[in-house]
Formats: structure tokens, sequence, C-alpha cells
């Protein structure tokens, strides 16, 4: 079992990344996340998350007022022989907890040549409560990406309307491609987490103003994306998924942005299964399932909507 610890924003977005990553077939899967935490039954390797802080491989799991006798009992051999520390994360609990340090001491007394580092081990033994439950584990991953400074305005040539890093990375995870491709690439915020998660990306607009802008701030990122002057339907190379967001302004309409994104994705069938389709207003689509919808605010007269796509063959 792997549990996986969310961050706070997005968090059904963020419980789709978990899946996605983890499990076949994710949007099939009905497990709902307590306070915060998710537990899944996957073995996967997991890296490169968006939303999520850290991820427990789990060894045991208790009730939270029996942390203390499980903890004495678990084999600790994934500690014995390197440096480690303990971390005790509630994400909620019903019950006193002994304090992080008393659990760490448990630990060092078990060990043979204890080597403790807080700052930087080898290996973090986590404890996490959730309500009533405790969960002990090894952590295999964490989140040390700085997103925030990857924001549009830091980049070198600013576009207001790019997506935030975040929020790309967590929609490149969803396709769980080895390349994509996006069509109406603007400024390149897609292409940038998209390439730093070392996937295979390309990307086109109409725009070549916005394709100098792509193709410098993807450079500022030791990137080198194929990005292209040409029509969103007019070059659309076989990928493993497209991910745009499709442009708009303040008077754009339904009406305007229909027209396009059915031709995007009547040229996409021929190319690749998977799609991500950002928009301010909503769509339908032909031809193709809509396996899960993602709604984020960002004004209040504005919220972007994201469907995950998948061909109807």
């Amino acid at each position: 079992m792997m549990l996986f610890v969310l961050k706070k924003h997005w968090q059904d977005l963020a419980i789709a990344e978990c899946k996605a990553t983890a499990l076949n077939k994710w949007w099939k899967d009905k497990t709902a996340a307590i306070d915060g935490t998710l537990l899944l039954a996957s073995r996967k390797k997991v890296k490169k998350l968006a939303l999520t802080r850290f991820v427990v491989k789990v060894l045991a799991q208790c009730n939270a007022k029996h942390i203390q006798e499980t903890l004495a009992a678990i084999p600790l051999t994934a500690l014995q022989g390197k440096s480690y520390r303990v971390v005790r994360t509630i994400a909620s609990s019903t019950t006193e907890l002994p304090s992080e340090r008393e659990l760490a001491s448990i630990v060092w007394s078990r060990l043979q040549n204890p080597n403790v580092n807080l700052k930087n081990p080898q290996v973090t033994l986590d404890i996490v409560v959730v309500k009533d439950k405790a969960y002990i584990g090894i952590r295999t991953w964490e989140s040390l990406e700085k997103f925030e400074d990857r924001r549009a305005h830091l980049r070198p040539e600013l576009h207001p309307s790019s997506l935030h890093p975040t929020l790309a990375r967590a929609l490149v995870n969803i396709t769980c491609a080895k390349s994509i491709h996006d069509p109406c690439c603007g400024s390149g915020g897609i292409l940038i987490e998209a390439g730093l998660a070392g996937i295979r990306t390309s990307g086109a607009d109409i725009d070549p103003g916005m394709v100098l802008r792509a193709r410098r701030n993807c450079q500022s990122y030791g990137l080198h994306p194929d990005v292209r002057i040409a029509d969103a339907t007019q070059w659309l190379p076989r990928c493993g998924a497209i991910i745009t967001d499709l442009p708009y302004g303040k008077s754009t309409r339904p009406q305007d942005l229909a027209p396009l994104c059915e031709a995007i994705l009547l040229r996409a069938s021929t190319a690749t299964r998977k799609a991500i389709i950002g928009a301010p207003h909503e769509l339908h689509f032909s031809g193709w399932i809509v396996r899960a919808k993602f709604s984020i605010y960002v004004h209040k007269s504005m919220t972007r909507h994201f469907w995950v796509l998948e061909h109807a063959r």
C-alpha cells in the first residue's frame, strides 16, 4: 500500500494525478481522500508529482492509540546501517498522541549504532495519523521542486494567460504519456513542465510572437522542444497525448471556441488516443470519452475547465 500526503489546493486534481501515476484505468477507482491523504493499493514508483507533498510505502497500520506498540514490533531493516529521521505527520486526530521525540526514541532503542540525520537522511520513517488510524512506513518520494519559481511573470517572456506550473505539471502527469504536443502552446507553460518531467514535447501556435516566446522560455530551462508557427490543426504529430489550454480573451464566447476544439480533436484522432482540453466555458465532445473534468477557480469572473479525454476507438 502507498500513502499519498497531498498538498492543500486542487484536491480533486491531486487525487486524479496520484491515481493516474499509480493505477491502470485510474478513472474507475473510487478511493476517496481522507483529510488530505490518499491510500492506494499500488507498488508503482512515482516521481515528480505536482500536488503531493510526499509518498509513503506503508509497513504497518494500526489504531492511533497503539502507535508505540506497533512501532516497537515492526521490522526496521530499512533503517539499519543508514542515516535516518523519524517524522510524525498529523493529518487529523481524534486521540492524544505520543510526541515525535517519544516515537523517535523507540526507533533509536531498536537499532544497532543508530545514525540520526534530521536534515539530509538516507531514509525517512514516516508516521502519518489520519483520524483514528496511524500509518507507519518508509518515505519513497517527496516534493522538492520549486514550482513557484517558474510562474509566468518570472520567465524571460511573460504572458499572463499561461497556466500555473503546478497545474500544468499535474495535467501532464495525468496523461502518463511519454510524448506531449500542445497545438496552442502560447508562451510554452505546458511544454516547460512536460520537458522538465523528462517527456518529449512539441508545440505549435499561429502567432509567430508566441512561438518566439515559447522557444525563449523553454531555452531558459535548458529545454529545446520542436515549436513551430502553425495553425492548431495544420501540424499535429503523433504523440502520447495532446494537452492544450484553448486561446481566449475577455470577449471570447463558447461559440468561438467550440469550432476550434472540434477541429483540433478531429485532427488529433489520427495522432493520439489521449487529450486534455482547457477552456473557460463548457464544451461538448464528439468521438471522445470524457474520463474526468476539473474546474479550477481563477477569479470571480473566470473558472478554467479541463477535460481529460480518451478517443472512442
